[in-house]
């Protein structure tokens, strides 16, 4: 049976942190690739979330970037795109534009702008963050739908 994106091809420029979203159209079925390896993981909990998430990917090989990327139905990581049809995808932290582009983001400061936090935990005491990259994978399933839209 074949799955439903196996007609698509895609190029995954996109953090470590965002590596959720191409494994989720590799998971559909897609052809993707990774535009360039992936710098070693800072420790052992990175390098499992890498693994499974750049799993079902495969590497460039010898193409060129731009080779890569004329090649592409859909691009993750950038914001434009020269190839009639192409879609391309960013994913930030904080948008493109606006007050808090420069801002740095992290599950814990997103789930607190979410108000998450506000419901987890004991009364009276801090909050208690969820195990995983809760937000970071939340986001990467928001990519998906806003991908195939």
């Amino acid at each position: 049976m074949e799955l439903p994106l196996a007609h698509l091809r895609v190029l995954d420029l996109l953090p470590a942190r965002h590596a959720v979203l191409g494994r989720l159209l590799a998971d559909l079925g897609a052809d993707v690739v990774l535009g360039a390896p992936r710098p070693a993981a800072r420790s052992r909990y990175d390098e499992v979330w890498q693994l499974a998430y750049d799993t079902g990917k495969r590497t460039s090989g010898a193409a060129s970037l731009a080779e890569l990327a004329q090649q592409a139905d859909v691009v993750l990581g950038t914001t434009s795109s020269d190839v009639p049809g192409q879609v391309a995808v960013s994913v930030t932290e904080f948008g493109l534009t606006g007050p808090r582009t420069d801002w740095h983001g992290t599950d814990a400061v997103h789930l607190a702008l979410s108000g998450a936090l506000s419901r987890i935990g004991v009364p009276g005491r801090p909050p208690l963050l969820p195990p995983g990259r809760l937000g970071a994978t939340v986001a990467g399933f928001q990519a998906l739908w806003a991908t195939l839209v």
